[in-house]
């Protein structure tokens, strides 16, 4: 799995909330254009916005990022990161079950949201987010049951299981 950013990781996934992944994806952007760094990407061969530093969402007018009812905890993990109570890169080293209930405490945080950012910023590959689209998998094809929950690469299986069904959505 990725070993994502983990302040970049935890606000885009409270970003993901009751929002489609286009919506999730323009407020991202919103975000970045706004408040982030501007560097060439040879990739691209573009000019692109790297997502915003804490320092840089300090005192942020989130307004024109459509973050709605989110806007409140994005603002209270960037005082946690500054104030130094929430240390992200000192998680890294944390049992998970003490990694998920740091992430929890920030406003808007559930164990979902902490989950995707254990995941993919930390690389607990036994955790399985679950959400609507998980449930309908387990539903569907394991009778409502999840098989790979004491499965040490459960999240690595979640991962092909999820990008399955949204690529093949008549089928759920």
């Amino acid at each position: 799995m990725l070993r994502q950013d983990p302040f970049e990781t935890l606000l885009t996934f409270i970003l993901t909330q009751r929002k489609s992944i286009p919506a999730i994806r323009s407020s991202v952007e919103k975000l970045c254009e706004r408040f982030g760094e501007k560097q060439y990407s040879k990739v691209e061969e573009k000019e692109v916005y790297l997502f915003p530093r804490a320092e840089a969402l300090q005192n942020a007018d989130f307004s024109e990022c459509s973050l709605g009812y989110r806007a409140p905890f994005v603002r209270d993990a960037v005082e946690r990161v500054l104030e130094k109570r929430l240390d992200l890169r000192a998680l890294d080293k944390v049992p998970t079950e003490e990694l998920l209930f740091k992430l929890m405490e920030v406003h808007g945080v559930g164990i979902k949201v902490a989950a995707c950012v254990a995941l993919f910023a930390y690389s607990r590959m036994d955790i399985i987010p679950e959400d609507v689209w998980m449930k309908r998998i387990w539903d569907k094809a394991y009778c409502g049951e999840n098989p790979y929950l004491n499965d040490p690469d459960g999240g690595i299986i979640q991962q092909y299981l999820f990008h399955y069904a949204i690529h093949h959505k008549e089928e759920w």
